[in-house]
């Protein structure tokens, strides 16, 4: 489990996470997510993002054992 305090995400802009190339900063590549998805989904694992404007982001990584 992963949580920042930060702004958060729109859902709008949550259903677009892990979409390659999606990004809300102004120098993101959008990537890092879409990687980590692929990562986990080749070995068998899950990942998960929640968020609420204003109340911080986390993404929850489950792998198998």
């Amino acid at each position: 489990l992963v949580h920042d305090n930060g702004q958060g995400m729109e859902p709008e802009a949550l259903r677009h996470a892990f979409d390659p190339f999606f990004s809300k900063r102004s120098k993101g590549t959008g990537l890092g997510l879409a990687i980590t998805r692929q990562i986990l989904d080749d070995h068998g694992g899950l990942v998960r993002a929640s968020s609420e404007p204003e109340a911080g982001f986390t993404v929850r990584l489950d792998l198998p054992r």
